[in-house]
C-alpha cells in the first residue's frame, strides 16, 4: 500500500530526503510560501517562488515617494535615450562590464553631491539602495564592479565632450536643483567649467552661470559642499573626477590656505583635499 507523504506543517522545515522525495509537492508549497530545508537537521537552504524573491530583492522597496532623485532618474534616462547618438562610442572604452548609462548616472550623483572622487560614490553605492537604484540596479543583490575600474570608466565619461555636453544640459538649467530645499549639494560650477573647456564656451559666461547658481542656492549648501567655511561666489573648477575650488572675489594662499580678498586664484587640488 503506497504511503501518502505526511504535509509539512505551514512554516515548519523539512529535510533534504523529503525535498528529493516529493519535490513537486514541496515546490508547490513554496509557490505559496517560504520553505526552510534541513540538512542533518541543520538549517540549509530556503525555497521562495520567484515572485516573492522579486519583491524581496528589487530596489524599488527603498525608493521613498517623492525624494529629488527619483523625478531626475526619470529626467536623465529621456536624456540619455534622446542623446545616444551622442555617446554611444564611449561605451565601448568602459572596462567596468557596467553599462554606459550606469557610468553617467554614478558621475551626475557625484556632481550632484559635490563628492571630489568618483570613489566617494562607490562607497556610497555599497549601502546606499536609493543611489543604486539611481544608478540603474533593480535588485540589491546585485553585484558591484571592481573599484578601480568603475573609478576608471566615471573619469572617462567625464572627459568624453558628448558626455559632458548631453550632462550639462541635463542639470544646468534643472529647476529642482535651484531652490536648495532638498539634500543635493550639486557642483554646477564644476560642469559648467568642464562644458567651457569641451565647447569653447567664453569664461565670462561661465562666472555668470556660476553667479546665478550662487544667488539661487542658499548659503548653507554652499558652505558645506566643499568643506570651506566661506564659500560665496565660489566657482568650483577641475577635471575628471578631482575637483577643486577657486574664486573671482576669494583665492586661496598657497601657504597657509586661508582666504585672501580681493584677489584671483586657483588653489592646488591636493592642498585642499588634503585639509579637509
Amino acid at each position: 500500500m503506497k504511503q501518502v507523504p505526511k504535509k509539512a506543517k505551514a512554516g515548519s522545515p523539512i529535510s533534504m530526503y523529503e525535498l528529493s522525495r516529493e519535490l513537486s509537492t514541496h515546490i508547490a508549497t513554496a509557490l505559496k510560501r517560504p520553505l526552510h530545508v534541513h540538512r542533518y537537521s541543520s538549517p540549509c537552504v530556503c525555497i521562495i517562488s520567484a515572485d516573492l524573491w522579486g519583491c524581496m530583492n528589487s530596489l524599488n522597496s527603498y525608493i521613498p515617494k517623492g525624494h529629488v532623485l527619483v523625478e531626475l532618474r526619470k529626467q536623465i534616462d529621456a536624456v540619455l535615450v534622446s542623446s545616444f547618438r551622442e555617446i554611444f562610442t564611449v561605451a565601448d572604452r568602459c572596462e567596468s562590464g557596467l553599462d554606459l548609462s550606469f557610468v553617467i548616472r554614478a558621475w551626475v550623483l557625484q556632481i550632484l553631491y559635490s563628492l571630489n572622487h568618483a570613489g566617494l560614490v562607490y562607497t556610497r553605492l555599497i549601502h546606499d539602495m536609493l543611489w543604486r537604484w539611481f544608478v540603474g540596479f533593480e535588485g540589491h543583490s546585485d553585484s558591484l564592479p571592481d573599484e578601480e575600474l568603475f573609478v576608471q570608466d566615471v573619469q572617462l565619461v567625464s572627459d568624453d565632450p558628448g558626455v559632458v555636453g548631453v550632462v550639462y544640459r541635463y542639470l544646468n538649467d534643472n529647476l529642482q536643483l535651484m531652490d536648495g530645499s532638498t539634500d543635493l549639494l550639486p557642483n554646477l560650477g564644476f560642469l559648467q567649467t568642464l562644458h567651457a573647456q569641451h565647447h569653447g564656451q567664453d569664461a565670462a559666461d561661465t562666472e555668470t552661470d556660476g553667479a546665478e547658481w550662487q544667488h539661487r542656492m542658499n548659503k548653507k549648501s554652499y558652505r558645506y559642499s566643499e568643506g570651506f567655511t566661506d564659500a560665496r561666489n565660489v566657482v568650483y573648477l577641475g577635471t575628471g573626477t578631482d575637483i577643486f575650488a577657486s574664486s573671482s572675489c576669494l583665492s586661496v594662499d598657497s601657504t597657509s590656505l586661508g582666504f585672501v580678498p580681493g584677489q584671483q586664484g586657483i588653489a592646488n587640488v591636493v592642498d585642499i583635499l588634503s585639509r579637509k
